[in-house]
């Protein structure tokens, strides 16, 4: 093997399966289970047990640079995995199709304690009597099951391969050549029936199982693999120090995997609702304007616009009513624009966020009429800024933000990234939540999000609290723009859609005041968000 290779993007270790069976038990299951795909805390419990295959020296040079690559190597990142096909199969038994998975065989062997057995008891020991003997299971996976069928008697054995990128392949490269050597030493993986030939492979195929990432929620469907982690190779020479031999050594750290998405060339385009452009309003003159009076102060804001815009302000996209009482045209929404999801967030409103419908584009008729009537609301730097009267909430001055000029709060990228996960800065507000209607309180959130045009969650949570930072209980909301509104129940949401959905997003009622608002989430739920 070559002391020294070009860098590569990509680094492994492979396993040959010689026998083309990969005999192990699952450690994580039950004993007759297969163990598959092979765990890697397995294949290094099998390269320390190869790095002391005799009596070592600690002074001994070779052994000392042996086991610093394992300790180099447990340090490494949870690895891709490269598996080919393989199917069930329990030994010593072999299916009679290779595709056909055989039931659990059991083998009674006895106990280890015969000493003093006579007469009858010593029919115990007859290999057909089950009498005072314990099942044992011998399960496997029989690899490329064409290949071992003799389709292909020339085929190279089928490999495993424990796959490393970038700067974790360049750390597996740099401790190659000790590495190598320990690898050449280990002649079987799981039991003494897969016999295997390991070494590092400069060029490895495309992996088929990945760990998972920090921003992926494990689901059911996903396979749990040990891996081994830093501090692996002291607790396994403790545990043979102590214990010698007398029990099975502590399984490593469990890592979900899941199957690799095919690679695209052209991903497709991230999800959109009905709400597109949103332009910023900063709210000086007023030190305090909590988020749980969103109706109000957005209620507030709107007025402020019809009062100064005049007759611009009578558009369809700007008020919402159209000359068919029973048409609901598509039309701004206001939402809060509050200092939330920072580590010292206050939840305090900083400004307001005029959202220009998705279907309003340039060049459509509605969009000149809505600028027009925002426009409004710009003064000379020689007169005073258009008051916002809030009645007891006192009386803010609006002054236009630019993005990215002001406080990050104003910033509205923030509500328009791309992002899975979502959780709501404002809670959702529907009539139907706390009634006797509300059976199935996500069927009303799947619903609300199939309203404004977004795909339906894979997965949604109502919680009272919002995982999001400053922003306050749901509870505390009030969720009444006019005394004789009907009494309607709100709860904070976080929402998973399983793909990309670019924002705003705003669900339920009362989401063209800024009601059901969400700020994209890295994470599904656990923690908060700084």
């Amino acid at each position: 093997m070559p002391t020294t290779s070009p860098p590569a993007p990509a680094a492994s270790i492979a396993f040959s399966f010689l026998g083309g069976i990969y005999s192990a038990a699952s450690r994580t299951g039950k004993r007759y289970e297969q163990e598959w795909p092979p765990h890697f805390d397995r294949a290094f419990m099998a390269m320390v047990s190869s790095l002391y295959r005799w009596t070592r020296n600690p002074t001994d040079a070779g052994f000392v640079e042996e086991r610093a690559a394992l300790l180099a190597l447990e340090q490494l990142p949870a690895p891709a995995i490269h598996v080919p096909p393989a199917c069930p199969v329990s030994l010593p038994v072999r299916p009679a199709n290779a595709w056909e998975a055989e039931q659990p065989v059991a083998v009674y062997v006895r106990r280890n304690h015969v000493q003093g057995m006579s007469g009858t008891g010593a029919g115990r020991l007859l290999p057909w009597s089950q009498r005072g003997k314990v099942a044992r299971y011998f399960p496997g996976m029989l690899l490329n099951p064409e290949q071992a069928s003799g389709s292909d008697l020339f085929a190279p054995p089928p490999e495993v391969h424990f796959v490393w990128f970038d700067e974790a392949a360049q750390r597996l490269l740099a401790v190659a050549d000790p590495l190598s050597r320990v690898l050449a030493n280990v002649t079987y993986l799981g039991t003494s029936r897969s016999l295997v030939s390991a070494d590092i492979c400069y060029t490895p195929p495309a992996p088929n199982l990945r760990p998972l990432r920090s921003d992926e929620r494990p689901t059911p469907s996903d396979i749990s693999v040990r891996v081994p982690t830093e501090g692996r190779l002291v607790a396994l020479e403790d545990h043979y120090e102590r214990r010698k031999r007398s029990e099975v050594p502590p399984v490593g750290e469990v890592r979900r995997y899941r199957p690799c998405e095919p690679a695209t060339d052209h991903p497709p385009p991230p999800c959109e609702s009905t709400f597109g452009d949103v332009f910023p309003f900063r709210l000086e003159g007023r030190d305090w304007l909590h988020l749980t009076r969103t109706l109000r102060v957005t209620g507030g804001f709107r007025e402020a616009v019809l009062s100064r815009a005049g007759e611009k302000g009578r558009a369809a996209v700007v008020c919402g009513h159209g000359d068919d009482p029973n048409e609901r045209p598509d039309h701004l929404a206001w939402v809060p624009l509050a200092n939330v999801g920072y580590e010292r967030a206050t939840g305090r409103i900083m400004g307001i966020g005029v959202v220009l419908p998705r279907s309003v584009v340039h060049g459509t008729d509605g969009r000149p009429q809505a600028l027009a009537a925002l426009a409004a609301l710009r003064t000379s730097p020689d007169e005073a800024a258009v008051p916002l009267r809030l009645g007891d909430l006192g009386c803010p001055s609006i002054r236009p933000a630019t993005v990215g000029a002001g406080p990050a709060s104003l910033d509205t990228r923030r509500y328009t990234e791309p992002s899975r996960f979502w959780a709501s800065v404002t809670p959702f507000v529907s009539e139907f939540l706390r009634t006797r209607d509300n059976h199935d309180a996500r069927r009303l959130v799947r619903r609300a999000c199939r309203a404004v045009g977004l795909p339906d969650p894979v997965d949604c949570t109502l919680t009272g609290v919002s995982p999001v930072r400053g922003v306050p209980p749901s509870d505390h909301f009030l969720t009444r723009r006019e005394a004789d509104d009907p009494a309607c129940g709100c709860r904070h949401v976080i929402l998973d859609f399983g793909q990309p959905v670019r924002g705003p997003v705003l669900i339920g009622r009362y989401r063209y005041f800024g009601m059901g608002l969400c700020l994209p989430r890295k994470h599904w739920y656990p923690g908060s968000d700084a």
